[in-house]
């Protein structure tokens, strides 16, 4: 855990990062807040897969976004690790990514909506 601090959180600024074992299967999504409600002290000895949460919605290669927006509003999450068929992680979907602000924003603007 304190290694996913330092490293995704601190360095990267990542909110959440998926657990995969040595052939790439999923294994859960280690979330900040659940690091965040753990004593500091303990960080050093517990691992992120003692942490990671397995019962977060994912996703499928084959989805469209409206399948990944629909998934991540139902299960009230803003990430939606990516799975093939025999659960290997293939990527993470973000709110942030889908929704880029600036991007919008610049629509808006062109569009004389904004």
């Amino acid at each position: 855990v304190a290694q996913f601090f330092t490293e995704h959180v601190s360095l990267a600024r990542r909110r959440a990062v998926p657990v995969v074992d040595d052939d790439g299967f999923y294994l859960g999504l280690v979330v900040l807040d659940d690091a965040l409600a753990m004593d500091p002290s303990e960080w050093a000895t517990t691992t992120v897969s003692d942490i990671a949460q397995t019962d977060m919605p994912t996703g499928q290669l084959d989805w469209t976004l409206g399948d990944a927006l629909r998934a991540m509003v139902d299960g009230e999450v803003d990430h939606l690790p990516v799975l093939d068929e025999s659960g290997c992680l293939h990527g993470m979907v973000t709110s942030e990514a889908i929704i880029d602000r600036a991007k919008l924003m610049n629509r808006f603007e062109e569009s004389g909506m904004g």
